[in-house]
């Protein structure tokens, strides 16, 4: 009897020792670029830039690459919002994202200059289709992703994930004036504008009249880039979330602006907050705050510009003042005696040039769409808390 006890316990040390040699985990150091995580992937021996985003249904992967790496690659029937139908699709057949092995893994081809890669000088996006098969774990304290296919044994208090198109969706609460909402939240690790998306205009409004957003102000323009480029709407609004509800902790004063697809996003922001963890396989996902975690600040810059074709174009106008003069499409052509023109995709917004040439009492030369020049204070284009 006591033989086959000893028989017993040592099969199960040995299984035990089994599951540990075929655990799976690493940790993916990041840099925060543009307000995104952007990671190294190795494909033929070769180091590329990718941006880890939970909100991609899809990993991605440039043209450029392709290209580089002579992947194979096929047309296919497969369609993405922003980049349309008809996608073609590569096959990496191995990739390293640092100790783990990725095999066989599709990926739809995107333009090297499409404006989410080339703003992070990146060749690719790692999205659902690789995030899907591990647990994955944020934290921004230690700049790190880990991705592993065991839970840690510390961890209890889950709370319920769902996945829409693969992407995952978590249940916050959010606080109005007389009630606590249920939202499905979509947590966009993609998402760098430093605010909660809500979609629609219309939705904007009602939740301000609940008591759920305030201190709002209104905008126009272009609230940040897709894959297919920028997205906007006639009318912007943003403000403030009264008392968000995740994993049992409340935060007030979260930034929250219109844009957005389908859900509440969710931005990469929010790992400022506390350490994230997502268990795709299991559908649940586990949020254990900071203790010195604190919501970060509004973004109060009156205009956003951005570069196209060379040129630096306001992007969105934000307040009356701002409104009353400005148009998003218009063109920066000079600041005080800088002419600005070739710009790239990592000129800063105007409002850095302004302090970067040290001109916040010059003017800033602005063309409408009909080709009318005229010159506007540099104040207006910066923050107030700067404008002296």
């Amino acid at each position: 009897m006591k033989r086959n006890l000893l028989i017993i316990i040592l099969s199960l040390i040995g299984f035990t020792h089994s599951i540990a040699q075929n655990s799976i985990e690493t940790e993916l150091k990041y840099s925060d670029e543009n307000g995104v995580p952007v990671v190294d992937v190795v494909i033929g021996g070769n180091t590329y830039r990718f941006m880890l985003d939970t909100g991609a249904g899809k990993t991605c992967v440039s043209d450029r690459l392709v290209n580089a790496e002579k992947l194979e690659y096929a047309q296919s029937q497969e369609s993405m919002q922003g980049l349309g139908d008809n996608l073609f699709i590569a096959n990496i057949s191995n990739a390293s994202l640092g100790s783990l092995e990725i095999t066989k893994k599709e990926a739809i081809v995107m333009s090297a200059d499409n404006v989410i890669l080339s703003t992070l000088d990146a060749d690719g996006i790692i999205g659902a289709n690789i995030l899907a098969d591990y647990v994955v774990t944020f934290d921004s304290k230690k700049k790190s992703i880990t991705l592993s296919n065991q839970v840690e044994s510390s961890i209890t208090g889950w709370e319920t994930l769902k996945l829409w198109n693969n992407v995952p969706l978590f249940n916050i609460k959010l606080q109005g004036k007389d009630e606590l909402y249920d939202v499905p939240a979509l947590f966009d690790s993609g998402n760098g504008t430093a605010s909660v998306s809500l979609p629609s205009v219309e939705g904007f409004e009602q939740w301000t009249g609940a008591g759920i957003i305030n201190n709002v102000i209104e905008g126009r323009g272009a609230t940040g880039s897709m894959v297919g480029g920028l997205s906007g709407m006639d009318k912007l609004y943003r403000g403030k979330l009264n008392d968000l509800h995740i994993g049992g902790y409340v935060f007030n004063g979260i930034p929250v602006m219109t844009g957005g697809i389908g859900y509440l996003l969710l931005c990469f922001k929010i790992t400022d907050l506390g350490k994230i963890t997502i268990d795709y396989p299991n559908n649940r996902y586990h949020f254990d705050v900071y203790e010195d975690g604190a919501v970060w600040k509004v973004d109060n810059r009156p205009v956003m510009t951005g570069p196209d074709n060379g040129q630096l174009r306001v992007a969105a106008v934000w307040g009356e003042d701002a409104r009353a003069k400005l148009d998003p499409g218009n063109i920066i052509t000079a600041i005080g005696k800088h002419e600005i023109s070739n710009v790239n995709d990592t000129v800063p917004n105007i409002d850095k040039l302004i302090l970067h040439y040290g001109a916040q009492n010059a003017r800033v030369t602005v063309q409408d769409k009909i080709g009318t020049v005229k010159q506007l204070p540099a104040s207006l284009f910066l923050p107030v808390n700067i404008k002296k």
